[in-house]
């Protein structure tokens, strides 16, 4: 048990590091779009937005307890977390291929996957009521 509440611990912090690239990350796009671009830039802010969307959510999925709600919430959270988790490891991992720093990329994976163990681990090791 004392392994889990270490996971979580290391996904909640992982989770914050991740929230506060995003927001740099976000900061920097902006200055940086506007300041070459200009108004012209709208179009790719569509593109940004997206991913942008996908990994506060989650960042988000990682942070909150949405697993204690029951199990329709549960079920859902599971999905959303495993599909936004798919979706900001390949984004992070194409950031990487095309120039971006490999620090972002392991902080995605190894927060996806210990939450991913804790989430199976501790729905596994309960109880469910019938």
């Amino acid at each position: 048990m004392p392994f889990l509440v270490w996971v979580r611990r290391y996904v909640v912090v992982a989770g914050i590091i991740l929230l506060a690239g995003i927001a740099w990350a976000s900061w920097a796009y902006y200055h940086y779009i506007f300041s070459v671009h200009g108004e012209w830039a709208t179009h790719t802010m569509r593109g940004f937005a997206t991913h942008l969307s996908v990994s506060v959510l989650f960042v988000l999925a990682l942070l909150l307890p949405w697993w204690r709600f029951g199990p329709i919430a549960r079920g859902i959270g599971i999905t959303v977390f495993l599909l936004s988790g798919v979706f900001t490891t390949w984004d992070s991992l194409w950031a990487v291929l095309h120039g971006g720093q490999i620090l972002g990329l392991l902080f995605v994976i190894t927060a996806f996957a210990a939450h991913s163990f804790w989430l199976f681990y501790t729905s596994r090791s309960t109880p469910h009521d019938a």
